[in-house]
């Protein structure tokens, strides 16, 4: 899972801040979880290959989280993140025991 989460929130050593804590995007089939009760929606069509590029944009002004795969833009994924009092951070949510990633900017 990759995404953006409030850090006041964030469960560090917690499972399933997706589910409580912040917008993602599951690698593993494309869909996406949040803490507005998203649970699986489909978004992407599919799982993402290891060596892909995702990026995340955070549109404050419009209130809109998308995401970027490999510079292909796919789409508006999240809207009304009205997030006024609480800074966003990018957050990573494991779910096999394998999942890497790596920040580059």
């Amino acid at each position: 899972m990759i995404g953006l989460a409030p850090k006041e929130h964030f469960q560090i050593s917690g499972n399933y801040n997706f589910r409580t804590c912040g917008w993602y995007l599951y690698c593993g089939n494309g869909n996406l979880y949040s803490q507005n009760r998203d649970e699986g929606r489909e978004y992407h069509g599919s799982g993402l290959k290891v060596g892909q590029i995702i990026e995340v944009k955070y549109d404050k002004e419009n209130e809109r989280i998308s995401y970027v795969v490999d510079g292909v833009n796919c789409g508006v994924a999240y809207e009304n993140i009205n997030n006024e009092k609480l800074d966003l951070f990018a957050a990573f949510d494991r779910m096999e025991p394998n999942e890497s990633f790596e920040l580059i900017e």
